[in-house]
């Protein structure tokens, strides 16, 4: 753990916001942000699964829902990704080369 962010008095200190907004990663800081977290999981977790947005990367990652439609579009997310990836790749692999003109 760190020090505090502009030391242990300042108002926000001990908040999830101080962790999230204030970039203080001290103990008391971190828990609170931690407690938030689980609190908006739980919160999300509780939610009908009608109101989950079933065939979604969101219903598969935010709301942890694994119905086939879920996974599928976790599946193809997953595939876009890592394409993203792979062309982001090539194309930094190819700005660093140096193009010889022939003649």
């Amino acid at each position: 753990m760190s020090e505090p962010v502009d030391g242990p008095d300042a108002p926000w200190h001990g908040t999830a916001g101080g962790y999230t907004n204030h970039k203080c990663r001290c103990g008391p800081c971190t828990t609170a942000h931690s407690a938030d977290c689980a609190r908006y999981a739980q919160n999300r977790a509780a939610l009908p699964t009608t109101e989950i947005p079933h065939g979604t990367e969101n219903g598969y990652g935010n709301y942890r829902c694994r119905c086939e439609l879920c996974r599928e579009a976790h599946r193809v997310d997953g595939r876009r990704r890592r394409e993203l990836r792979k062309q982001r790749v090539a194309a930094q692999q190819t700005k660093g080369k140096k193009r010889v003109r022939s003649e």
